[in-house]
């Protein structure tokens, strides 16, 4: 009996559908950076210091920055290696080239020492984990619905407050990339959120199931009512 096209259409979308609610497993054992050269990430500045503060890498130098609330943090990636990632970078009336991800975060102060990442890592979870934990970081929690740029994401969280300082630090999952950044220390305080970027992150398999899941019923109605009708 051959199947007619508007249930073989319903059935290619049915499959599709309880594919993508699927656990998909992104890295394997040899973990990958989840961005590639090329990629820009933006970010809004939403807490800024209330003094200039000193920016220093080899390369640039002493370098005195002044950030205002609203301005943008962009990071444009140029080079990758399998443990390093470079770009060229821009908040406030900075601009540096080539600078690494590990320099931006001791810069500003995405972590406290030892625990320090970036604005961009590779997602690792276990070796980053190991390592906060290994750094006595009190938060390291996971959620698969945290809202930024408009869909709910798979994120992981680190923060810590001591006597000197505190950072919060929040990453896309298969990405990497920060999403949220929080750290100060002394008067020094910055907080900036992701505004837009040319990575595909990672959608939260929550949002699937939401849409799939109604969608999959009013399938399974609509089959189920046009069978119904046939053998009528």
């Amino acid at each position: 009996m051959k199947c007619p096209k508007k249930v073989s259409a319903i059935i290619i979308m049915l499959i599709t559908l309880s594919l993508l609610t699927q656990p998909v497993a992104v890295f394997g054992n040899n973990i990958e950076w989840g961005v590639k050269e090329g990629d820009t990430i933006t970010w809004t500045v939403v807490i800024a210091p209330n003094t200039t503060f000193w920016w220093w890498d080899p390369v640039t130098g002493l370098v005195k920055v002044k950030v205002n609330e609203g301005d943008i943090m962009e990071y444009n990636i140029t080079k990758i290696d399998d443990d390093t990632l470079y770009g060229d970078f821009k908040i406030g009336n900075l601009t540096v080239a080539n600078v690494t991800t590990d320099t931006i975060g001791m810069n500003l102060v995405f972590g406290l020492w030892p625990f320090i990442t970036g604005p961009v890592v590779k997602p690792d979870w276990q070796n980053i984990t190991s390592k906060a934990e290994d750094c006595n970081v009190k938060t390291i929690e996971e959620s698969n619905f945290e809202w930024y740029l408009g869909l709910p994401r798979n994120v992981i969280t680190f923060a810590n407050e001591t006597d000197s300082g505190a950072f919060r630090l929040v990453y896309e999952k298969s990405t990497g990339v920060m999403l949220y950044g929080y750290g100060r220390f002394g008067k020094y305080e910055l907080g900036v959120e992701i505004k837009s970027t040319t990575v595909p992150l990672g959608v939260s398999e929550i949002l699937y199931i939401v849409v799939g899941v109604p969608i999959i019923v009013i399938i399974a109605i609509v089959i189920a009512s046009m069978f119904i009708k046939k053998k009528e």
